[in-house]
């Protein structure tokens, strides 16, 4: 989902024609009118032609989680270089297989103008931000993940996890940039844990354990 939202604040066509099945559907409540849409060609212009006066978005803020078996994802752009500067936000609710986006629903809060300091960035952190140590847990089977995106690792690391035994660590080591929310989502989901993470050779080690 962290991917879905970087690639439309870089008005990044190919990122969203890689994350959107073929046949993805679109529903969303816009200030001005209702959009029902199918077909990646369809939704992914939709969703670009929201932002194409925008001379600069600035990503301000993301939250993504599971409601059961459906992914949430909401975020606030800034939007700079006009007369005035506005902020947007947006709440998806989205269905996913196999690493795609088949179904997404959406509300916008519209382009409003800035009148409250809402486009200075927040301070965030990761989810697993507190559980980073300075020693490296024992990990009874670890993986190397290293190029992999969120559409293979979560996938990679549940066929891991369901060759070991409650209360063993599997080690994940990764450079997706999405992949401590991603991992975050997918635990929560699933009931087992992160433990710990640190960086390591290129990436950043996360620690699972199987519950």
């Amino acid at each position: 989902m962290t991917q879905l939202v970087a690639a439309l604040a870089s008005r990044d066509r190919a990122g969203l024609d890689e994350i959107l099945d073929h046949d993805v559907r679109l529903r969303a409540l816009l200030p001005s009118r209702y959009v029902e849409l199918a077909g990646v060609t369809e939704v992914a212009d939709e969703m670009l032609g929201w932002f194409s006066d925008v001379p600069e978005i600035a990503p301000l803020r993301t939250d993504v989680d599971t409601v059961g078996d459906r992914w949430r994802a909401s975020f606030r752009f800034a939007l700079r270089g006009g007369s005035i500067e506005r902020v947007v936000e947006q709440h998806w609710y989205c269905d996913v297989a196999d690493g795609k986006i088949t179904n997404l629903r959406l509300t916008c809060s519209g382009f409003r103008p800035v009148t409250d300091g809402s486009t200075t960035p927040a301070a965030t952190e990761s989810p697993v931000a507190d559980q980073r140590l300075a020693d490296s847990p024992v990990a009874d089977q670890r993986i190397d993940a290293l190029g992999d995106s969120c559409a293979t690792l979560t996938p990679r690391i549940a066929a891991a996890i369901r060759q070991m035994a409650a209360g063993e660590v599997l080690g994940v080591l990764t450079d997706d940039p999405t992949a401590a929310d991603d991992i975050a989502a997918w635990t929560r989901l699933t009931g087992h844990h992160v433990v710990a993470s640190q960086a390591e050779g290129g990436g950043t080690r996360f620690f699972v354990r199987r519950s």
